[in-house]
């Protein structure tokens, strides 16, 4: 029973993907040769709701992080995630019987999330404190490119924020200090409440060799508690873009007939082709990702149906 619904649950995955698949690369094939390249000599016949083609300078703003006054140039949107050092163990007898323990020490590493946070369930110790802050991903109102504008909602769907920013001595200079004294004997007791707002960070801002922002209690050393922050964008040259998608005003939005839709927005120069070859290529990494699972549920059907076989025959 179970090892048929998993195959067939397999093959449903695969058809409905595929589907899609099949309809989102006719769509695109369809609708290419409706794109209307904008230029200075057919700007003033485009009518709303063309298929417009836009490969021009483009004006984006100087975006902050309002926490910790961070200012990012040239910045169409930004992810600003936080990591902190933290144990890897639970505190329990376990670690004591580790060969490592006793070799190495205890165990510590940076994760972005609150690793063994589960004293809730009363199964373990929470050794690691809570973050102060989280993170975050923000998109500007509207980027500028030649005589139009893409808003937010178009930036925050389509717009990929994977590269790392480097900061440097400049971008964090407006970092809030507090004013609060800094008494060393109180660092385990900071460590563990871990409202670092309430005590000074002068000369506790660190930038390593690849532009990372560490936030350390003791200057000396990092232990746990300890915080570095990795901002990340599209990590282009903003000065030009290239955008596709439907004339509304003087705004480029999202193309949409029957139930499909198509928009695209890159830095840089890059034509039709490229721009369709690019939304081929993403519903393609989405149909293996679908079939990955249908691949997973089509061997635990197989093998299930294949035990049951040969446990009824002997």
């Amino acid at each position: 029973m179970f090892g048929g619904l998993s195959l067939l649950s397999s093959s449903a995955i695969f058809l409905y993907s595929w589907i899609k698949y099949d309809q989102a690369t006719n769509f695109m094939m369809t609708i290419k040769p409706q794109i209307i390249t904008v230029d200075n000599n057919n700007i003033s016949n485009l009518k709303d709701g063309d298929l417009i083609y836009v490969n021009d300078k483009a004006v984006t703003p100087t975006l902050k992080d309002k926490l910790l006054q961070i200012e990012l140039k040239n910045c169409p949107g930004y992810i600003r995630e936080p990591e902190m050092y933290q144990y890897v163990w639970h505190d329990n007898l376990w670690k004591y019987f580790t060969p490592t323990y006793w070799i190495f020490g205890e165990p510590k590493t940076w994760y972005n999330y609150c690793h063994l946070s589960l004293s809730e369930f009363k199964l373990f110790e929470n050794r690691n404190p809570s973050f102060p802050f989280l993170k975050e991903k923000r998109f500007a109102d509207e980027i500028q490119v030649g005589t139009f504008k893409v808003l937010n909602n178009e930036l925050a769907k389509f717009l990929k924020l994977e590269e790392k920013v480097f900061l440097n001595e400049d971008d964090i200079k407006n970092v809030p200090l507090s004013s609060a004294k800094d008494e060393t004997s109180d660092l385990e007791k900071k460590r563990k409440d871990n409202d670092w707002q309430q005590y000074s960070l002068e000369n506790r801002l660190k930038l390593n060799r690849l532009g990372r922002l560490y936030i350390q209690l003791d200057k000396s050393t990092i232990d746990v508690g300890d915080l570095r922050v990795s901002y990340y964008s599209t990590g282009m040259d903003t000065s030009n873009a290239t955008v596709i998608g439907r004339k509304n005003g003087n705004r480029i939005e999202t193309y949409t007939k029957d139930n499909d839709s198509f928009f695209y927005v890159k830095f840089g120069n890059h034509s039709v082709n490229e721009a369709i070859e690019d939304a081929s290529s993403e519903a393609w990494s989405t149909f293996v990702k679908w079939n990955i699972w249908s691949g997973i549920l089509f061997s635990v059907g197989a093998g299930t149906l294949t035990y049951e076989y040969l446990s009824n025959k002997h």
